[in-house]
C-alpha cells in the first residue's frame, strides 16, 4: 500500500491518493498480511478458507477509501 499525503497547512493533514487497502488488524505484521494475500488469491491455497472466514469475506485488498483515510487523520489533529 502507498499513500501520498499532503501538508494543507500546519494543522491539516490529508491524503490526496493511494494504492491498496491497508491491513486488517491482527494479521501478522507485514509478513501475515503477504500469507493472508496469497491465501486469500489461490482458492487452491490450504489456508484460502480459513482466510476468508477470518476476513468474513469482505476484505478487499485492492479497495481504498480515501475519506475513511482522511477522516482517520482529521481525528489526529
Amino acid at each position: 500500500m502507498v499513500y501520498r499525503l499532503i501538508l494543507l497547512t500546519q494543522t491539516s493533514l490529508d491524503s490526496l491518493e493511494g494504492t491498496r487497502a491497508c491491513p486488517p488488524e491482527n494479521c501478522g505484521g507485514a509478513p501475515g498480511y503477504t500469507d493472508l494475500l496469497l491465501a486469500l488469491a489461490d482458492p487452491r491455497h490450504p489456508e484460502h478458507q480459513e482466510a476468508r472466514q477470518w476476513v468474513d469475506g469482505k476484505f478487499d485488498p485492492a479497495a481504498l477509501d480515501l475519506e475513511k483515510i482522511n477522516r482517520a487523520l482529521a481525528r489526529l489533529r
